[in-house]
Formats: structure tokens, sequence, C-alpha cells
């Protein structure tokens, strides 16, 4: 009998060992596993994460050099969150790979800008000039939507991102539209007339909007704002929140503003 007992002391301890070392199913807890693209995203997480550490909030991030994986390894499980992507781009993924993901709340914009070498102002845009676009689905379209918001083109009303070249209704100045790798487009520019360049590349190639940028994208309405993205299941998690409260703040705010000069804008009131 005291065998049994003991035995049956052991199989309790073991189950509830195991227990211990699990996720809760619906219970995010500490480390909050981040992932995040390279470059301001994650230069602003590691900031956010040595503030919160002060706190012992505990922080992992997970930095990823494409914009695939980090969405693929949310849903499946080996993030808590990721952090890098605009609403539009998330419901191009979403519809097309089937994730349930759920945007939480928005942290910093990337404006889109246009760059030139070789011109000082719009005004000296000639007809028949290069201009180089990102070649990606959604990217082609932001870029088309900046040049119509700088009075270069028109394009059907009330249309998104889903737009392409071949959607341009009005183009005064003949545009020749080259489609480029986002990555590559400042390392061409000098074999084309202008670029509409994402932030996040300008900034790599010491491209700023405050000194550089002939035309800079909205960033007020949040369209192009990247948010925090988790599971959908996980959603109404506090520990977001938690999070949000040390990356939402003024000093952040302020950390940003300084160290990017326009190129990244935080979108929190």
């Amino acid at each position: 009998m005291k065998k049994k007992v003991l035995l049956g002391l052991g199989l309790s301890a073991f189950f509830l060992l195991g227990a211990c070392g699990k996720k809760e199913t619906g219970s995010i807890e500490q480390p909050l596993t981040i992932g995040v693209t390279s470059g301001p995203h994650e230069e602003i997480i590691e900031h956010v994460k040595e503030a919160a550490s002060k706190d012992g909030f505990d922080i992992e991030v997970k930095v990823f050099d494409d914009f695939v994986a980090p969405n693929r390894a949310l849903a499946d499980g080996d993030l808590d969150a990721n952090l890098f992507q605009t609403k539009p781009y998330l419901t191009e993924i979403v519809q097309t790979e089937g994730f349930e993901l759920e945007p939480l709340s928005p942290t910093i914009t990337l404006p889109m800008a246009i760059y030139s070498d070789s011109l000082k102002s719009l005004d000296d845009i000639k007809k028949g000039a290069k201009v180089g676009l990102p070649n990606s689905a959604t990217q082609e379209g932001r870029a088309l939507l900046v040049l119509q918001d700088a009075d270069l083109i028109t394009l059907p009303e009330g249309v998104g991102q889903e737009v392409t070249v071949n959607d341009v209704q009005e183009n005064p100045y003949d545009l020749e539209f080259i489609l480029v790798d986002a990555a590559q487009l400042l390392l061409r520019l000098k074999d084309l007339d202008f670029a509409v360049v994402n932030s996040n590349y300008a900034i790599d190639a010491g491209y700023f909007p405050d000194d550089s940028a002939l035309f800079v994208e909205d960033s007020e309405d949040l369209k192009q704002a990247n948010y925090l993205v988790t599971r959908k299941e996980d959603a109404d998690e506090e520990i977001f929140q938690e999070f949000l409260n040390y990356y939402q703040t003024e000093e952040v705010k302020e950390f940003i503003l300084e160290k990017y000069r326009g190129a990244v804008i935080p979108s929190w009131d």
C-alpha cells in the first residue's frame, strides 16, 4: 500500500511539473517572444526591451531577414507576436496563406518617399522621365498612390494598393514606369530620374526624408502603419497591452524622431 501511495505521488508530481513547463492554452507568459525584421523595427524593439527589463518585463526578440517567415513563425506558434507589417500586407498574406492572424495596435509608419540623384525638386521632372517602383504587389500600388498624391499621375477614383501601372488614367509627364526589387531601387537610381522608395531601404542607403526626399508619403491616416500582430485566438491577452505600455511612450517617440529623421514616424497618440 505504501508503495502505491508513493507511486501515486510520484506520478502526480511528474504531471504537475510537466504542466508547469508548458505554456497554457490561451495564456501567454513571459518572455514575450516577438518577431521583427532587421533595421528600424529591430533597433526600436531592442530599445523598448532594455527599458522594459528594468521593470522585470521580459521580451525575447527574433530577427528575420524577409517578410514571409515572421508570419509563418507566428502562425506555427514559434512567436507570440510579430511587428513589421502594414494592414494591407497582412490582409494579402491572410488571404493567400490562410493564416489566422489579427492586428492589435499601430506602432510606427515607414513612409515611402520620392528620391532622385539628379533632380532638386518635382518641378524639374521632364516628360518621359524614368521612375522606379517596387515590384511587389502591394508596394507597387502604394508607390503609385504616392505619385498621385504628388500630382504626377491620376488613378481611378477610390482605388487602393491593388492598383498597378496598367490602371494609370492620366500620365501628363509620360512617365516610364520601371519595376525593380524594392531593395535595389536606390542602387539603380543612377539609371533612373527618380524612384519611390520604402524608408527602411532608404535608411540603409543613407537617404532621409528631412534632407533628401522630393516628396514624402502622408503618414497621418495610419493606412501604412506597421502593426503589432498576433494569432486571433490570443488577441485579447493582457500581456500585449503591457508590452504596448512600454512601446508607446513619449520617450520611445523621441528616440524614433531623433534617430530616423522623418524616415520612421511614431503612429500612436
